[in-house]
């Protein structure tokens, strides 16, 4: 299990920081709701949306939600001063939208499989 925890970080490091430099003024906008109606019209939305959810389950399966949120904002503000990526109120939301999937998941995981002794 933790090979899978650390090739996931690495994975994460590699997605998030190997972009061309651009800086961009850091968003706090909560864009979501106008993205939400065009998540299957607009290719980028739905890449984003999905996105930014499915990378952050397997933290949530991972870390507790206090810990994988400082992760997330260390992300997006390392993503800042790096000139990595955009600071995004939104991508902050969507992180922690599959942290908490990512969560759930560990709950059903422990549940059905603690009492068999299956790890």
């Amino acid at each position: 299990m933790k090979f899978i925890k650390y090739l996931f970080y690495i994975f994460l490091i590699f997605v998030l920081f190997y972009r061309k430099k651009e800086y961009r003024e850091p968003n706090f906008d909560i864009y979501l709701d106008e993205w939400i109606l065009y998540i299957f019209k607009n290719k980028i939305i739905f890449i984003n949306i999905v996105g930014n959810i499915l990378l952050f389950i397997p933290l949530g399966f991972f870390k507790g939600i206090i810990k994988s949120t400082l992760i997330i904002i260390i992300i997006e503000i390392l993503q800042y001063i790096l000139k990595r990526g955009i600071f995004d109120v939104v991508d902050i939301i969507l992180n922690l939208i599959g942290v908490v999937i990512g969560k759930i998941g560990r709950e059903i995981y422990e549940r059905r499989y603690e009492h068999r002794g299956i790890d």
